[in-house]
């Protein structure tokens, strides 16, 4: 190996190596930053997410506990799985209005769960979307990249190619007017 072909070979690397790496890095950044932001636990249920937000979602939103629309699922686990589901239910109206538990503010309490729950949702998802397409653009510049590398890397084994058949015919040259002179 000639020291040619060490400049060539050393140059390859030093170009293809720092920009490559530079996103590797920014992408591992990114993993790290978005492990950190929601922590998901797979359980046989699907996925859980670990954290309070749906009950910090509920308390921002000043949703009352009074008439609480899990208070209906409360009371309807008590009742025996043997009743038909129709009996189950008006066991299960009467319950409620018994406590003076007004079905209306119940319902209430479910509609503004629905809604504090979709705004949560939408939002969530839209940060969610907006870091899949940060990674999918450090995915697009590192392909390019990588494209921009190969190319540079057929040019410079061109070049290798032309200085090694440049040096043989030149040694050959040399050699044939060697023989001449011995």
């Amino acid at each position: 190996m000639g020291l040619k072909d060490l400049f060539f070979e050393k140059k390859i690397s030093n170009e293809v190596d720092v920009d490559v790496n530079k996103y590797l890095e920014e992408a591992k950044k990114l993993q790290e930053q978005h492990a950190n932001n929601i922590d998901i636990e797979f359980t046989n249920k699907g996925f859980h997410f670990l954290c309070d937000e749906v009950s910090n979602l509920y308390a921002s939103q000043q949703i009352s506990e009074d008439y609480n629309i899990f208070l209906v699922e409360k009371y309807y686990s008590t009742l025996p799985d043997s009743l038909p589901k129709d009996v189950r239910k008006k066991t299960l109206l009467n319950i409620l209005t018994a406590s003076n538990l007004n079905i209306s503010l119940i319902q209430n309490d479910a509609n503004e769960r629905i809604n504090a729950l979709d705004s949560w949702r939408k939002d969530k998802c839209v940060k969610i979307e907006n870091e899949i397409k940060t990674f999918d653009e450090i995915i697009e510049k590192a392909k390019n990249e990588i494209e921009n590398a190969k190319a540079k890397i057929e040019s410079l084994n061109y070049d290798k190619n032309c200085v090694n058949y440049t040096y043989n015919e030149e040694i050959s040259r040399i050699e044939k007017n060697i023989e001449l002179i011995s």
